[in-house]
Order: structure tokens, then C-alpha cells, then sequence
């Protein structure tokens, strides 16, 4: 049985006029694309705190970037530590005491550059969600028309 010839052109028309309008809804979405936030919008609020919050976004910064540089020290140091560990038969015990004090102090380094990375990112995150609530607040009645109860 061969299918009818105008059912086939509907189909065709179907089939056609929902590839257009998937293509429509495309292009749609990709107009609509808004651009990216540039570093300095995102990092605005750093800017209009102050510089009490430059220095403090500065120095969080500075804890964070020597608290990372952290992990390349421990490799450096776990793969000298087998050369170390096969020799303590032959040297006593010097060369494990020995890594053991530098372990620890890599430790005290990581505390130290984290716990300052971490109290200055928190007083930063404290005074930008104030001033973003403050910002929301005034948009907010700006925007509104509010009427007396009375």
C-alpha cells in the first residue's frame, strides 16, 4: 500500500516546519546569551569597602597562594623520604628524625598560611554580604511604591 501523496507533503511540511522553529529557538538562545562578569565587577566589593578590605583581600591572598605552594613541598619531600628511609639501617636513625621535624614543619607552615588565608577571606566574606544586602535594600525601595496602611 503506497501512502497518499498530500499525506506525504504534510508530512514533509510537519517535519520541516518543526526543524524551523528548533533552529529558531536556537538562534533565539544564543542572542539572549548576556556577556561575562570581568573580574574587577565580580570583585567590585572588595573595591568599595575600603582599604582595610584591600589589604585584608591581599593578604588572604598571599596566605592562600603560600598554603598551595604546600603540596609541591610534600612531594619534594615524600620522594626524598624513600632514599632516606632504605638508609636508616646503615645511619641509625638520623636521616627518619631528621625528616620527621621537616614534616612538622611543613605542617606549622600549612596551619599558619591557611588559618591566615581563612580569617581574612572570612572578614572579607562578612562585609561584602552586608554591603550586598544593603545594596538589595535600597534597590528594593527604590523600585517599590508602597502605600500607607491607612
Amino acid at each position: 500500500m503506497k501512502p497518499d501523496p498530500e499525506s506525504e507533503a504534510a508530512m514533509q511540511q510537519t517535519s520541516h516546519s518543526a526543524a524551523s522553529t528548533d533552529d529558531e529557538k536556537k538562534t533565539k538562545k544564543k542572542k539572549e546569551v548576556k556577556p561575562m562578569a570581568s573580574l574587577g565587577e565580580t570583585l567590585s566589593f572588595v573595591f568599595e569597602c575600603g582599604p582595610r578590605l584591600k589589604f585584608l583581600f591581599a593578604l588572604g591572598m598571599t596566605g592562600g597562594i603560600l598554603n598551595g605552594l604546600v603540596y609541591p613541598a610534600l612531594a619534594y619531600l615524600f620522594s626524598n623520604s624513600f632514599g632516606d628511609i632504605s638508609g636508616a639501617s646503615d645511619n641509625g636513625l638520623g636521616p627518619i628524625r631528621e625528616l620527621a621535624f621537616t614534616f612538622m614543619i611543613v605542617g606549622t607552615w600549612a596551619l599558619v598560611n591557611g588559618t591566615i588565608q581563612s580569617w581574612a577571606f572570612e572578614i572579607i566574606s562578612y562585609h561584602a554580604s552586608q554591603n550586598f544586602r544593603l545594596k538589595w535594600f535600597k534597590a528594593l525601595l527604590r523600585q517599590g511604591n508602597f502605600r500607607s496602611l491607612s
